[in-house]
């Protein structure tokens, strides 16, 4: 759920806050979005490896409060290093805190040829 909260928000921060146009606050959520669309592949195989779920579940949930407490810290001040390493920290453990996703990767682990 906080991934929605994220991806709805932020673009809305850069726009309100930073005073983006709306296409430079698409563009300002791509560490973001690529950083979770990249884990989402590597902890998908990593998953058809090891054949757990529930460690990246744990780990995902704890390291998505953290994230999410550093995006909280973010005003309207902040540098834009910081907004980068803050989203591509979130992006990272977005997806993993969600149990929903253990369908997912147990689908990867059973399609995946490794």
């Amino acid at each position: 759920m906080g991934f929605y909260i994220h991806v709805f928000y932020l673009p809305i921060y850069f726009q309100a806050v930073k005073g983006s146009s709306p296409e430079k606050s698409g563009l300002d959520v791509v560490p973001y979005q690529a950083s979770n669309a990249g884990t989402s592949l590597i902890v998908g195989l990593l998953v058809g490896m090891v054949g757990w779920y529930v460690p990246f579940v744990w780990f995902g949930a704890l390291a998505f409060a953290i994230g999410s407490s550093l995006l909280y810290t973010v005003g309207p001040n902040s540098y834009t290093a910081t907004l980068i390493v803050y989203q591509f920290i979130t992006g990272v453990v977005s997806n993993r805190d969600d149990i929903s996703s253990a369908g997912e990767y147990f689908v990867l682990s059973l399609l995946s040829p490794v």
